[in-house]
C-alpha cells in the first residue's frame, strides 16, 4: 500500500510540475497578441507572473484530486495522525476537511471571478480581449488566488508550531477542533472588518 501511495504521489508530482507548460502558454498569448508595453524586459516579466497566475489554480487542481483518490480508496484512511496548533486528529478527518475547504472557495471564486470577468468588471480584463479559453483561466487564477487567501487564515493558524503544548484541550482531538472553531472564527472577524471598510465613507 505504500508502493501505491508514493507512486500517486510520483504522478500528481509530474503532473504539478508539467502544469507550468499550459500556464506559460496561455499567458504568452495572452502577452504576445496585448500591446501592453513596449519594453522587452516588462513583457517576459508580465509573462512570468501571468504563467505564476494560472499556474496556482493547476497545480492546487491536481493536488485535489489526489487527495479525493487519497479519501475514495480504503489505504488511505490508515496514513497516521496530523499534530496540529491544539491538538492532534486522523488523517481522514484532517484530508477531508482540508479538500472540503478547497472545492467550497474555488468554486465560490470560480463563480464570482467568471461573474466578474463576464459582465467585464475589471477595465484592465476587459481592454485585453480575451478568448472564452483565456477567460476561463483568468476565473481560475482569480479563484486560485481567492482560495489560497481564505486557506492561508484557516491552515495557517491551525498549523503553527507550539513547542512544549500544554492545557486542557492539546494532545487530542478536542484541541484540534477548537483550533478549527478559532480559526473560522478568525475568518469570520477578518472578512467582517473588510466588508465594513468598504462600505464605510472614504476620509
Amino acid at each position: 500500500m505504500d508502493a501505491a501511495f508514493q507512486i500517486l504521489n510520483f504522478v500528481a508530482d509530474i503532473f504539478i510540475f508539467l502544469a507550468f507548460v499550459p500556464a506559460l502558454w496561455i499567458s504568452g498569448k495572452i502577452i504576445l497578441r496585448n500591446s501592453i508595453t513596449q519594453d522587452h524586459s516588462t513583457r517576459l516579466f508580465l509573462w512570468l507572473v501571468l504563467g505564476g497566475f494560472f499556474l496556482l489554480p493547476l497545480a492546487d487542481l491536481i493536488s485535489y484530486l489526489r487527495d479525493l483518490i487519497l479519501l475514495a480508496i480504503p489505504w488511505g484512511r490508515d496514513i497516521g495522525e496530523v499534530q496540529l496548533f491544539m491538538g492532534t486528529t486522523s488523517f481522514l478527518f484532517y484530508s477531508t476537511l482540508f479538500t472540503a475547504i478547497g472545492v467550497i472557495t474555488y468554486s465560490s471564486g470560480l463563480y464570482y471571478g467568471r461573474k466578474i470577468i463576464s459582465e467585464q468588471r475589471l477595465p484592465v480584463i476587459k481592454d485585453l480581449a480575451l478568448s472564452s479559453l483565456e477567460q476561463n483561466f483568468m476565473a481560475l487564477g482569480l479563484a486560485g488566488l481567492f482560495s489560497r487567501m481564505i486557506r492561508g487564515i484557516i491552515l495557517n493558524f491551525i498549523s503553527i508550531s507550539i513547542p512544549a503544548p500544554s492545557g486542557p484541550f492539546s494532545g487530542g482531538f478536542m484541541g484540534a477542533f477548537i483550533g478549527w472553531v478559532i480559526a473560522f472564527i478568525i475568518l469570520v472577524v477578518v472578512i467582517v472588518y473588510m466588508d465594513r471598510k468598504l462600505k464605510s465613507p472614504q476620509e
